[in-house]
């Protein structure tokens, strides 16, 4: 079936990847099995409406006449494989420029049109460590980003062994390393400070890999919770 499951479409800003700022149109699939425990988008692991691709095309263009910036995230979109397939395609055919946010478990190949991946490599402190499809290593490009969002020691030592493990495989590829922010922390300087200095840290140790440091700007402007922005 190619009926997809939405939890919202919404115009805004990217608020983070290396495309930060740029004007977008957001597509919201429903579900995810990773369940993170600071996840911030817990509304759509249930929540959503049934929608068909050309349904949500229609959709898009009502949001935005002009804009041709596509994200797709979640949820998890690869969860529903089939439909996400052809909603890809639809967009490609359109001349939309798509990106998918994905978590990275499942394989993210033979997908049909152009799109950049922006995957989030989970770590220990998101209770989702250990489920990344490693396969996907060898598919992604230095148009598309590798993120890693961390909370305490634990995670930035979790993302020293992955890079030092993968370095090779990902030296063309943008590397986030983003603090968590939530409704309660989001404007936390200490975390901050901290992420700006483990950044540093890295910077110095894998100088060959393109490692940065990135806040989710959309959750300081409009507030970490807030949806539809």
């Amino acid at each position: 079936m190619s009926t997809l499951k939405i939890n919202e479409i919404f115009y805004s800003i990217q608020g983070e990847s290396t495309h930060v700022g740029v004007p977008c149109i957001f597509i919201r699939f429903s579900g995810c099995i990773q369940n993170c425990s600071f996840c911030d988008s817990k509304y759509a692991w249930d929540e959503g409406f049934e929608i068909e691709p050309h349904e949500i095309l229609i959709r898009i263009r009502q949001e935005s006449l002009k804009c041709k910036n596509v994200c797709i995230t979640g949820g998890e979109p690869f969860e529903q494989r089939e439909g996400l397939s052809k909603l890809v395609k639809l967009l490609d055919d359109n001349e939309y420029n798509v990106c998918i946010e994905t978590n990275g478990v499942h394989y993210i190949g033979g997908v049909p049109g152009a799109f950049i991946a922006i995957m989030d490599i989970k770590c220990p402190s998101s209770e989702g460590e250990g489920k990344f499809d490693l396969d996907n290593l060898e598919i992604l490009d230095h148009e598309d980003n590798l993120k890693f969002v961390a909370y305490i020691d634990k995670d930035f030592e979790f993302i020293e062994k992955f890079l030092s493990t993968h370095k090779n495989e990902i030296e063309d590829i943008p590397i986030l390393i983003s603090p968590v922010l939530t409704e309660s922390q989001f404007v936390n300087e200490e975390r901050m400070k901290n992420t700006a200095d483990e950044v540093k840290r890295l910077g110095n140790m894998f100088p060959d890999l393109d490692i940065r440091m990135q806040i989710q700007i959309h959750k300081i402007i409009w507030g970490a919770m807030t949806r539809g922005v």
